[in-house]
């Protein structure tokens, strides 16, 4: 398996160093929006005492710019700051509660690779950090800061895919779909320490770890800035330049 993976990396690098002998690596800067069911909590479909009932309004939202480095005209390394509200709605089936709300405010940070197939698709997937800045749970209108018992520091793995919509030469509408997964427990606090049964992850999460799931529409305006990286003739280094 080893032996497969390394000669499976060694064929792409290859191939991405062959096409750069040939193409100036350029720069291109993007805005995206993003919008979708958020945060589906795995712990809910785990639940057999159905003490829980997900609602399936949960929607989030996200919006920020993109930048891409194009090694070629195929493949490319992007970056993002997005910033994203997620929401997620639950029934407690109790006469005490009734409907919560948990909603997080979330600085995400992707590096992905990126694969455009020259027809106007693309398929990009990597790491995503995600900085927490506030997380609310609203539970009969009654809003409250329960950021202490979350997770500050996210860490998780995104895959999108989707293609060209419309545009010009340097400016191109395109639309996708977004999978991000976190790798990391919702909850930021020790397992042992999650009784607090006022607050749904706390009491959830005694027996079950939360891993966030979000699957999200996107649309892409993209810009060429114009830069390329172009190769200086005699000493054989790349440069910025701007090009029109």
């Amino acid at each position: 398996m080893r032996t497969f993976l390394f000669y499976t990396f060694s064929f792409i690098s290859l191939s991405v160093f062959g096409q750069m002998q040939r193409i100036e690596p350029f720069l291109d800067f993007g805005l995206k929006f993003l919008i979708g069911p958020s945060m589906y909590n795995s712990s809910v479909f785990a639940d057999n005492t159905d003490k829980y009932e997900h609602k399936f309004n949960s929607f989030g939202f996200g919006i920020g710019p993109k930048l891409a480095l194009d090694l070629t005209d195929n493949f490319a390394i992007a970056t993002e700051g997005i910033f994203v509200i997620n929401q997620q709605v639950y029934l407690i089936n109790n006469d005490i509660i009734g409907e919560k709300q948990i909603k997080s405010r979330v600085i995400e940070i992707p590096l992905m690779l990126r694969f455009n197939d020259g027809s106007g698709g693309y398929t990009e997937g990597g790491y995503t950090y995600s900085k927490i800045l506030n997380v609310t749970e609203t539970i009969q209108e009654s809003i409250q800061d329960a950021s202490n018992f979350y997770s500050s520091d996210r860490h998780g793995l995104v895959l999108g895919f989707g293609g060209y919509l419309f545009g010009s030469k340097d400016f191109a509408v395109s639309g996708g779909m977004r999978i991000r997964y976190d790798l990391t427990d919702i909850v930021g606090i020790p397992m042992e320490q999650r009784t607090n049964p006022e607050f749904y992850a706390l009491d959830n999460a005694v027996t079950n770890k939360t891993n966030p799931l979000s699957i999200m529409f996107n649309i892409e305006l993209n810009y060429d800035l114009g830069f390329v990286m172009a190769r200086n003739p005699c000493t054989g280094r790349r440069k910025m330049l701007f090009v029109r």
